[in-house]
């Protein structure tokens, strides 16, 4: 049978449901925080010169590693087709029958999925860093990357040594602080986050961010929903005096007349970043999320369940966090084609098994990851929880076409 059959199988097995299998990333300037569940013989899976796995990506169609320009597939996720038989990448499945899983509409207005969701999981917090606008880098063959932040209680019940995230710059800094420090990449500790704000991280809550800001992410298990799009530009060189980071990898985005040139090098950095944005001292009011319910939290109780939006703000990518309480069943409706990871618990899903595992072996399958399409999503999917005490607690990953999600964009820009 060919892919698209055996895909095809699948969702009418399941009433337009499918499996996804686990896709893992590989990093190698940072230490993984063992929090993904990795089984630890499989950490260094890929090789050590890529690296502890410390990412795993969710209904993700690709996208060059950061500091590439070329598509890197082992970035896509990849459909379940059967035991024992072969898998199909998301784009590919898109391509063969996106009217299907996305629906008419969504393939005619978007094309593909845009956006892609990630749980990244370090062993210390990332350097400060930006994901340039697309003026930067479009050129290039390359898309900007605004994400969302959102902290899941399920796999952070220890955060390491830096629960705290640094955001953009101090309201009375100059520029001319910032390109000394910029300078100073290949001198010295260039002490960059001395001119950042640090913001301590709550559990259960999120930030939206446009591309163009600085930022320095805690060592927090963190869920990401993003436009689809891996591209980073680094500006702080040593975390925690040890784990060194190449000025190299900034070289794709500055002209070579440049590269070689440290003042004119500093210049481009400098200018890469929205300057405004970033020194303003309303950050967090703009950019500070907590979970919004869906509709009235005690109608929904009483069906069963909680569901509350937890990352919100752009036309690009939204996000939902949903409880099925314990040994009950719901029929979920959704106006848009989801992924979904499960956080917590066991059941079924449209007849399909759904579980949290604890440990994963790279290259296994799992039962925690999957995919709605359109017709099931505007139909509803049904949700038996199977657990008398615990409650299932998945995230849903939505394309921008989601017009409840859209009404919460413009809802944001009213305010």
């Amino acid at each position: 049978m060919s892919k698209q059959s055996l895909l095809q199988d699948q969702l009418d097995r399941y009433d337009g449901v499918a499996r996804f299998l686990p896709t893992w990333l590989p990093r190698n300037f940072l230490p993984p925080g063992r929090r993904l569940k990795v089984h630890p013989d499989d950490l260094y899976a890929f090789g050590m010169e890529k690296g502890g796995i410390a990412e795993r990506w969710f209904v993700s169609t690709g996208a060059p590693i950061s500091g590439e320009t070329t598509l890197d597939e082992s970035t896509m996720s990849r459909f379940y087709l059967g035991k024992g038989e072969d898998t199909i990448t998301f784009p590919e499945a898109i391509a063969l029958m996106g009217n299907v899983l996305l629906g008419e509409e969504t393939m005619k207005t978007l094309g593909t999925f845009k956006m892609f969701a990630k749980l990244y999981d370090y062993g210390a917090a990332l350097p400060f860093h930006l994901h340039p606008q697309g003026k930067f880098v479009n050129h290039l063959g390359l898309n900007q990357k605004p994400e969302s932040y959102y902290f899941p209680v399920e796999y952070n019940s220890i955060t390491l040594n830096h629960d705290y995230t640094f955001f953009g710059l101090n309201p009375t800094v100059t520029k001319e602080e910032v390109l000394e420090c910029i300078k100073n990449f290949d001198k010295c500790d260039n002490s960059i986050l001395s001119l950042s704000r640090a913001f301590k991280i709550k559990l259960g809550t999120g930030w939206f961010l446009p591309a163009g800001f600085l930022h320095a992410p805690a060592s927090v298990v963190t869920y990401e929903p993003q436009y689809m799009s891996d591209v980073s530009v680094w500006y702080q060189n040593l975390i925690e005096t040890k784990y060194v980071i190449d000025d190299h990898l900034n070289d794709f985005v500055i002209p070579e007349d440049c590269r070689a040139d440290r003042d004119k090098r500093a210049e481009v950095l400098l200018n890469m970043f929205d300057w405004d944005a970033n020194v303003d001292p309303d950050f967090r009011e703009k950019f500070y999320h907590e979970p919004i319910p869906v509709k009235n939290m005690d109608d929904m109780i009483a069906d069963g369940y909680i569901e509350r939006w937890v990352s919100y703000g752009s036309k690009d990518f939204a996000a939902k966090e949903l409880r099925v309480l314990p040994g009950r069943t719901v029929t979920i409706k959704d106006d848009a084609a989801y992924g979904f990871i499960m956080m917590q618990g066991y059941g079924t899903i449209n007849g399909m098994e759904i579980n949290t595992p604890v440990i994963i072996r790279v290259g296994q399958p799992t039962a925690d990851e999957g995919f709605v399409i359109r017709g099931a999503a505007e139909k509803g999917v049904v949700i038996e929880n199977k657990s008398e005490f615990s409650e299932i607690v998945m995230l849903k990953h939505f394309n921008g076409d989601s017009k409840a999600a859209l009404a919460m964009v413009q809802k944001e820009g009213e305010e």
